[in-house]
């Protein structure tokens, strides 16, 4: 841009800039701006006052909760009647022979028949048969197509070794 345009230009863009700045602010500008801030005050000292009265609350809740919850006991344990001597005693019956049953052998249970060749086969899918059937009709196209598709041998990955130079300080 040449300067004479550029002196055009700001001429202009003055002289718009000039009828705004002409234009006084409405009346009450002032004491609307006041009115906001402390409406704004007001709030944010009226949000602390619930906070006030949010937190005792919940410390007396948390308190009758853990005083007046009930409390599981143990069931107390069978008591015994007191033993008396008896007038008639019982003939004991004691067996002749305390024997333990006797062990079942365990059975093992039959794993899965082995196969002789795993994964077992099983019959194509309908992709597998329209890939088949492509091959065996047009097989030049299919070299076209599937060509870049080749078993690559697994080779491990290599990383250069990285080489950062320090930095030059003072120029």
């Amino acid at each position: 841009m040449r300067s004479d345009e550029r002196d055009e230009l700001d001429g202009l863009l003055d002289e718009a800039l000039s009828s705004y700045s002409a234009e006084e602010p409405r009346p009450g500008l002032e004491q609307r701006v006041l009115n906001r801030i402390r409406a704004e005050a007001g709030a944010r000292r009226r949000a602390w006052a619930q906070w006030y009265i949010a937190i005792p609350a919940l410390c007396l809740l948390a308190v009758v909760a853990l005083v007046g919850w009930p409390r599981r006991e143990p069931a107390p344990a069978p008591r015994r009647p007191v033993a008396q001597a008896p007038e008639v005693k019982k003939p004991v019956v004691v067996p002749t022979r305390m024997r333990k049953p006797a062990r079942q052998p365990r059975t093992r249970v039959a794993g899965l028949p082995k196969l002789e060749q795993f994964p077992s086969p099983s019959p194509l899918t309908e992709e597998e048969r329209a890939l088949l059937e492509f091959v065996m009709r047009s097989p030049k196209d299919a070299q076209a197509f599937l060509g870049d598709v080749e078993i690559q041998s697994v080779e491990p990955i290599r990383i250069e070794e990285i080489h950062i130079e320090p930095l030059q300080s003072g120029g």
